[in-house]
């Protein structure tokens, strides 16, 4: 130990360079008399230095200014540029793990430069991002292989953007635990194209528009008819391929691949336009088709329709008032109720629920947490369970309060899709029989 170390605990100065090869920090003045140390009595020592873990709390000048502490800005800012320094000789860094990373930057930019400029890293794991981790992520020279930007502390308004141009194909794990501040699913889906979450995802609700069509049928007279980059379809279905979720809920009628998700047991979509043009028959068919090789149980349809010129009841417009819709509505009830034997030998619960345009999009809040659900069930919600196989496949009229509680079941994180599904038992527990 030099004279120059006093106070410095014994152990972090005789580490052996296996012990060494990880180092675990929270900033105090301890923590830059090591930086110091590091940087001028041992700087051969750095090369052994493969993971740097700085979980710390750096706190912005303007959370200083509210917070009681003895922390100052000239002690934060001292940390950040000594830091920055050591990691200039860390030329086998691998896992680098930093808790404010935003903040750190803010103190000393030279990080920017110094973390992108490594080609070392293999696992990147930041939390508390915004301008300067964007930076950072943009300019990177390594490839990494996990990358994981954890939930902060507290929520804040600094979103991560990252180039359009932006791809990062090497990272194969992406932990995405801070929704509010990243990107959308399906941006993250084309920065990072063959990412796999690895924080099991149960439901995933899409609220963008990316496509307006479905098994390869285009819808015309969409109320929001644009030209839809074909990148975005592929983004949708790499996002859900990448997330892997057991329920998915679209706002959307996008072309599904049949990669999409494995775990994929629910199925809830929205379709809305001028629908009645459709050829039902030949669409169902497709849709079948583009599900036949998935794992899915209960999938929900949901249209809403351009009712036209329908008159107005007590303030609310009625599917029942357009009699093309009522037509287009009963021919889809037959359709879907005469082809049991088109549809995958998985699927044993599908539900119709046609409205007039302009109604809400869904009939309940599917992120809300169970105990506050609210299930709505329509008189003319129509539910069907599929049985049997082949030739003898029927599907047979299902009490519509029966679905939903099977649908809401599903839904839930409390639905293992490892087990094999039992309908009979959910029923049974919510009080009912099929």
């Amino acid at each position: 130990m030099t004279s120059g170390m006093a106070g410095m605990p014994t152990s972090l100065i005789t580490l052996n360079d296996d012990v060494f090869a990880t180092l675990v920090s929270y900033l105090d003045s301890t923590t830059l008399k090591f930086f110091t140390y590091m940087l001028n009595d041992m700087p051969h020592r750095l090369f052994a230095l493969h993971e740097l873990r700085l979980h710390c709390v750096v706190l912005s000048p303007p959370e200083l200014r509210v917070h009681v502490t003895n922390e100052t800005e000239e002690l934060y800012a001292a940390g950040a540029t000594l830091l920055a320094k050591m990691l200039r000789g860390t030329a086998n860094l691998r896992t680098l793990v930093m808790d404010s990373a935003e903040v750190w930057m803010s103190y000393e930019p030279q990080l920017i430069e110094v973390l992108a400029s490594m080609q070392t890293l293999q696992e990147i794991e930041v939390q508390f991002v915004g301008a300067n981790t964007a930076k950072l992520i943009n300019k990177m020279q390594s490839a990494p292989v996990r990358m994981a930007f954890n939930e902060p502390r507290q929520r804040t308004r600094k979103r991560l953007l990252l180039h359009p141009q932006l791809r990062l194909p090497s990272v194969e794990y992406l932990s995405a635990q801070d929704p509010h501040n990243l990107p959308e699913p399906i941006e993250l889906a084309r920065d990072f194209p063959v990412w796999k979450n690895v924080v099991p995802v149960h439901l995933c609700q899409l609220i963008r528009q990316p496509s307006y069509t479905y098994g390869g049928i285009s819808w015309s007279g969409s109320p929001a008819s644009v030209a839809i980059d074909p990148g975005a379809r592929a983004n949708t279905t790499s996002a859900m391929s990448n997330i892997d979720p057991v329920a998915v809920i679209v706002e959307l009628d996008g072309t599904w691949h049949r990669r999409i998700a494995t775990r994929l047991r629910y199925l809830a979509v929205a379709i809305y336009g001028d629908c009645r043009q459709l050829d039902i028959a030949n669409w169902w068919t497709t849709l079948c088709s583009a599900l036949a090789d998935s794992n899915v149980i209960c999938f929900e349809l949901r249209f809403l329709c351009d009712a036209g010129d329908s008159q107005s009841v007590n303030g609310a417009t009625s599917a029942s008032n357009d009699s093309s819709v009522c037509s287009f509505k009963q021919e889809l009830v037959d359709v879907l109720g005469a082809s049991a034997r088109k549809t995958p030998i998985t699927l044993r619960y599908l539900s119709l629920d046609v409205r007039p345009e302009g109604e809400s999009l869904w009939r309940y809040d599917f992120l809300a947490p169970d105990h506050s659900q609210v299930l709505t069930t329509y008189s003319d919600l129509h539910w069907w369970s599929l049985e049997g196989v082949e030739a003898a496949r029927v599907a047979r009229v299902l009490d519509p309060a029966k679905g939903e509680r099977i649908a809401a079941y599903l839904r839930s994180v409390r639905y293992d899709y490892t087990v094999d599904f039992d309908g009979l038992s959910v029923l049974s527990l919510a009080g009912g029989s099929d």
